[in-house]
């Protein structure tokens, strides 16, 4: 059991650093892009990758809740919040998205810089152990 909790944790940690690296990617395309049209085929590029990112680590998180007899940590908290952040944001980039308005360029731009800063950070707890000792009990 103790190895599929560490492996779970360990797609966890990895998908919160692709999703980042889908990101910054997408804040590349946002930063160096001004046609409304080349935007708009790029964000569409990104976002299955960056909804698959998101599913899985909706899965992790689930399979770790179930791992923990339902138990719900801080950290169960905290990347639930910036789960619900990423999606709600996506979806409201992708409606501006099809208007093809200025908003939707400038507004992007800081979902993914966002998105890219929260990410790291969370990465950079994962990677110090944070989600070790909250889901291992």
């Amino acid at each position: 059991m103790q190895e599929t909790v560490h492996f779970v944790q360990n797609t966890l940690v990895f998908c919160i650093a692709a999703l980042d690296i889908a990101a910054l990617c997408g804040l590349i395309f946002f930063a160096f892009t001004r046609e409304k049209e080349a935007l708009w085929s790029r964000f569409r590029a990104v976002m299955p990758l960056y909804y698959m990112f998101l599913a899985i680590i909706m899965l992790c998180i689930l399979l770790l809740l179930s791992f923990g007899h339902f138990q719900f940590y801080m950290a169960h908290f905290v990347i639930f919040a910036v789960w619900i952040y990423a999606f709600s944001s996506a979806i409201f980039s992708y409606r501006l998205g099809k208007r093809r308005s200025e908003k939707f360029r400038i507004f992007t731009f800081y979902k993914y810089l966002g998105d890219a800063a929260i990410l790291f950070l969370i990465y950079i707890f994962g990677m110090q152990g944070f989600f070790d000792a909250v889901f291992i009990s």
